[in-house]
């Protein structure tokens, strides 16, 4: 196009006409430049240029229409070496889609209409993901964790969770204190759900995971048996059986009195059954730790007592004669052998009888008295917690009451006193 631009004469009576003819304009030359053209942040001001230099004659015209409305722009125009360009300036208001219409003589220029993104002022590396609340996440169960948004702008959050059949889970976002979110999903298959985690549509830092979900389990459900006090450097079993919890995933430890975890072997035996067997080092208590899904079984952990038999001190007087009617007494001392239950064994002749009784004189030492009734052989055993003390038992014959020979006693485990 081409235009005419006449001056009329600026002095009255002047007759001169003068008539100045402008240059054809030539929308098809503007060149436009910069990233205001394509992109812009809310809140923050946006530009791009546009060279006119080899259009001709002519004004340039620029609308933007944004998510909001019309969107101000300002014009900066400069003439550097007979050269014209524009600056354009326009600050975005609202996040979404803008709309920039180029005119220049009142004719779109070919580039028009831009479609422009406008997005809000955000940082996702901001976001922090909380997941320390994601642990033992159960079927059919709310699970939470919590997105902190403090210094990521004025973004839009989105959870999205797909489920471990692969189906997508409805997710709730509520409001915490300051910036803080809690999201909320509930799982309805065992497995993975994934967790995808956006802000203005921006991955966040760790905004992708997995979250691994069970079946709910009954701890109750399980039963722990043949729990006994363990003897010094003989192996000792017990049994867990989880075949109705809904979780095999058994973890059995054992800490000594110094709560050091002694080497545990678990055996799977069928049918939801499960063998653990260690060896105590030493005595004194050791507790039993038998968690399910990292989660203790009612009575875990279950203290137990080491104990050593072969630590269990039995003496005799041998000097004294061993007749019918005077007792015989063995002294016991069992304070290195740890806790237990002391059990007496008495096997006399046939027919006769004889009284048998054990004293507890201070802590851990007892004193074992029986006074046969008939002479011949008396058997005395003893066992310590059910278990048998070394050299043991010990044989006893015992002479009528008239008898005043020497006195005859066998067994390994007498000492003199």
């Amino acid at each position: 196009s081409s235009g005419i631009n006449a001056e009329w004469p600026l002095r009255p009576g002047d007759g001169d006409l003068t008539v100045r003819v402008l240059s054809p304009s030539d929308v098809n030359q503007l060149k436009l430049s910069g990233d205001g053209l394509s992109s812009g942040v809310v809140g923050t001001e946006s530009s791009f240029t546009a060279d006119a230099s080899d259009c001709g004659d002519g004004d340039l015209l620029v609308s933007i229409v944004g998510a909001d409305g019309k969107v101000p722009a300002e014009l900066d125009e400069h003439d550097d070496d007979g050269k014209r360009r524009y600056t354009v300036r326009y600050t975005p208001t609202k996040a979404g889609p803008a709309i920039i219409t180029i005119k220049f003589n009142n004719e779109e220029v070919p580039q028009s209409p831009l479609n422009v993104e406008i997005m809000d002022d955000i940082d996702p590396t901001r976001i922090s993901v909380l997941k320390a609340t994601l642990g033992g996440v159960e079927t059919n169960k709310p699970c939470k964790f919590v997105v902190d948004t403090e210094g990521a702008g004025n973004g839009h959050l989105k959870v999205r969770v797909v489920d471990g059949d692969g189906s997508p889970l409805k997710v709730t976002i509520g409001d915490l204190d300051g910036t803080k979110k809690e999201i909320t999903f509930t799982p309805q298959s065992p497995g993975n759900a994934h967790v995808n985690v956006t802000w203005s549509d921006k991955l966040v830092p760790d905004g992708e995971f997995d979250v691994e979900v069970r079946k709910p389990i009954d701890l109750k459900a399980c039963i722990v048996t043949d729990i006994n006090n363990p003897v010094v450097g003989i192996p000792t079993q017990f049994t867990v059986d989880v075949s109705k919890v809904g979780s095999d995933n058994l973890d059995v430890t054992v800490l000594d009195s110094n709560g050091d975890a002694l080497p545990v072997t678990v055996e799977d035996i069928g049918e939801g059954q499960y063998r653990a067997t260690y060896t105590a080092r030493a005595i004194g208590p050791h507790k039993l730790q038998v968690k399910i899904e990292d989660q203790h079984v009612p009575g875990s952990p279950f203290v137990v007592h080491g104990v050593d038999p072969s630590k269990v001190n039995v003496s005799f007087d041998g000097e004294k004669e061993l007749t019918v009617g005077e007792p015989i007494e063995l002294s016991l001392d069992m304070t290195e052998a740890g806790p237990g239950q002391l059990d007496v064994q008495l096997s006399a002749p046939a027919g006769s009888g004889a009284d048998c009784k054990a004293d507890e004189i201070s802590p851990g030492k007892m004193v074992v008295t029986f006074t046969p009734s008939e002479p011949g052989d008396h058997q005395v055993n003893l066992t310590f917690d059910n278990h048998q003390i070394p050299s043991l038992p010990l044989t006893f014959s015992v002479r009528p009451k008239s008898y005043a020979g020497n006195v005859k006693l066998s067994g390994d485990g007498l000492e003199e006193g």
